[in-house]
């Protein structure tokens, strides 16, 4: 089986733990710069290169990310993928089902279509309509809409301030995601793969910090999760057409509450709070798939 794992600008330690699991579990298998792939397509059939090697008849691909560019890159990008699963590849994450998990707001619409419980959020591109919408909040969170690790994230408890960090943004063009902040009991990350939970941990902030991302500082232990966050946590992955995902949840005294659905998740965190070998778990899953 030919397989490939393709990254974005630089690799991270979770790509060589999966690069080494596929090493084991798969045999062939090739790091590749997303930036790097091309592709032909004819009447001859269709052909995939990284730089000058030919890589077509890819069965395997774990898609880490979709790197950094403008609007045209991305498109590229994602077409060079999405040919490659046409024509049988299995790709997972899917280029499209990763876009659409980082864009918060559309993952989260999804969610509560799907039925799941998230809170209240709303996007918009003017501050004047951020602040008056979020008027009966007692407290909101600002987040990037394509951020992740709580990077960018500002919490507010003053409407006024708010807006001013609103108006500031809307002068820089950036769109503004508010959520309601959300009291809860735990703070969990739930990894879900093909249709099964395979470890979950408790994220404790740092003392004088609200967020609990590992990459914020974070402590980690291993969290035994009730049926209702883990058929929350499986339903969330399926309904972003996701093989694997890190899922963010709240558990509050109303029940779960879904945060984030993460289609390219970081896992040290979890490895060092439960044991689980994620990158062997996630390779023996795809293998099962693609023989089914």
């Amino acid at each position: 089986m030919k397989c490939i794992i393709v990254y974005g600008r630089g690799l991270d330690a979770n790509d060589h733990q999966l690069y080494l699991a596929c090493k084991r579990l798969v045999g062939d298998v090739s790091l590749i710069r997303v930036s790097d792939l091309s592709a032909y397509v004819g009447s001859d059939g269709v052909r995939f290169w990284r730089g000058s090697r030919e890589v077509t008849g890819v069965e395997l691909c774990f898609l880490r990310s979709l790197g950094s560019g403008g609007l045209e890159k991305m498109m590229a990008r994602v077409g060079v993928l999405e040919c490659m699963k046409a024509h049988g590849a299995a790709v997972i994450n899917s280029a499209y089902a990763l876009l659409n998990a980082k864009n918060k707001f559309y993952s989260s619409a999804r969610l509560a279509e799907a039925g799941l419980p998230v809170p209240k959020t709303y996007l918009t591109e003017s501050a004047h309509w951020a602040y008056r919408a979020t008027q009966g909040l007692r407290c909101t969170v600002y987040k990037p809409l394509l951020g992740s690790m709580g990077f960018g994230s500002m919490k507010f408890e003053d409407a006024d301030m708010a807006f001013n960090a609103y108006r500031r943004l809307e002068e820089l063009g950036q769109p503004l995601y508010v959520q309601e902040y959300v009291e809860a009991a735990r703070d969990l990350r739930v990894m879900v793969v093909d249709g099964d939970v395979i470890a979950s941990m408790e994220r404790v902030p740092p003392k004088g910090e609200w967020r609990a991302n590992v990459a914020r500082g974070g402590a980690v232990k291993p969290a035994r999760i009730s049926e209702d966050v883990e058929e929350a946590s499986i339903r969330a992955a399926e309904a972003l057409n996701l093989f694997y995902a890190g899922v963010d949840v709240l558990e509050t005294r109303e029940g779960p509450v879904l945060l984030e659905v993460n289609g390219s998740p970081h896992w040290q965190g979890l490895r060092e709070a439960t044991g689980v070998d994620v990158a062997g778990r996630l390779v023996e899953a795809a293998i099962r798939r693609i023989k089914r």
